[in-house]
């Protein structure tokens, strides 16, 4: 950032560092420099830096608001969008509005609690399964994927009678 401190997306990932490590005090600078270069952001971007930049510099959850209903406006299937208007809804303890966006992100067959909605190759060591079709949708409609546990080498409390568990 030395080098261009107009590089905005350095600038927010540096606010968001701060934010993650418990150094909200040094977020400030990074996020406001991020702000006055958003013409350098890809569009989606711009939405996630303008409502942390509301939310946590000016603490204006009504702005944040703004920004993310443009964004859910503009890209109605993104699901992150939802899921930031949810936290910010979550904090106003705005009960109908949460529910609002708990239904359209199911409805998009995403997971409120997986930023970032339905992963088609899931991360982690576990196979996929299917779990049902999204809400609203007859059977065809995107399956949700959950991570499965492998399989236990051993039942528990199954000792087959000889104090080795799993022998049966």
């Amino acid at each position: 950032m030395a080098e261009d401190p107009t590089f905005a997306d350095a600038q927010s990932s540096l606010a968001n560092l701060y934010m993650y490590t418990n150094r909200a005090s040094e977020m400030t600078g990074p996020l406001q420099a991020a702000m006055d270069h958003l013409y350098r952001l890809p569009e989606r971007s711009r939405f996630v830096v303008k409502s942390n930049y509301y939310v946590l510099v000016r603490q204006d959850t009504d702005k944040a608001m703004a920004a993310l209903a443009m964004w859910a406006e503009l890209f109605p299937d993104d699901i992150q969008a939802y899921q930031a208007q949810l936290t910010i809804q979550a904090v106003r303890d705005d009960k109908d509005g949460a529910l609002e966006s708990l239904k359209t992100i199911l409805g998009l067959g995403g997971s409120p609690r997986v930023r970032g909605g339905v992963s088609r190759e899931p991360p982690g060591p576990f196979p996929a399964r299917r779990t049902g079709s999204a809400p609203g949708q007859a059977g065809g409609g995107p399956w949700l994927l959950r991570q499965s546990p492998p399989p236990c080498p051993v039942r528990c409390g199954d000792d087959g009678g000889d104090g080795n568990p799993g022998n049966s």
